[in-house]
């Protein structure tokens, strides 16, 4: 996982951070999931992008920042604005 930026004065790419690839090379080679939810509620209670494919439920626990992450708790759902690796240890809580 190699991230890129290009300088806006001399106009060329640098790479700013290079880090393991942690999430293709864990799939199980040669196998499809497929997730459906097989009942939904009648109220949108929060939108967004969720960071993977599978389906999860649990109290939510909404972070502005990095700094609340001693608040969250195992088994809560993170709703935040934005996530970066730096957020990953309670991602895999």
């Amino acid at each position: 996982d190699i991230e890129w930026a290009r300088d806006g004065d001399d106009g060329k790419l640098y790479i700013v951070q290079a880090r393991p690839e942690t999430v293709a090379s864990q799939k199980k080679v040669g196998v499809i999931e497929e997730y459906k939810m097989l009942e939904k509620g009648s109220d949108i209670v929060a939108e967004g992008r969720a960071v993977g494919k599978r389906i999860g439920a649990g109290k939510v626990n909404i972070l502005k920042s990095i700094d609340e992450m001693a608040d969250f708790k195992e088994g809560q759902v993170l709703v935040a604005d934005m996530t970066d690796p730096d957020w990953e240890p309670i991602m895999k809580k």
